[in-house]
């Protein structure tokens, strides 16, 4: 999975790319976990939101140490 980012606002932002990545965690800007996206196949990739059943789960598995999770 390859990933780009950008850090700022819109005009006056840099933008980053990376790539070979497995997982990503998006975290609010409270610091608390709202989303994974894994790659799980070579052509498959999963996305899971935190008001979904099995989100705590994955956050444990990846080894995502959290204090709370946002629903």
């Amino acid at each position: 999975m390859k990933l780009r980012v950008q850090q700022g606002d819109l005009l006056n932002g840099e933008i980053a790319d990376a790539d070979d990545i497995t997982y990503v965690v998006i975290f609010s800007n409270e610091g608390d976990p709202i989303m994974v996206v894994e790659q799980v196949g070579r052509d498959h990739i999963q996305a899971t939101k935190v008001n979904e059943p099995a989100f705590p789960a994955i956050l444990e598995r990846l080894g995502v140490n959290v204090t709370r999770a946002v629903r």
